[in-house]
């Protein structure tokens, strides 16, 4: 098991954040 660093989540947790507003219609 490869160890997280902060950097490595901030990410992931801004890629599933980015995923999430682009499903989500504008308006």
């Amino acid at each position: 098991m490869s160890k997280l660093t902060v950097n490595d989540i901030d990410l992931q947790g801004k890629r599933v954040l980015a995923r999430v507003d682009y499903n989500v219609p504008m308006g």
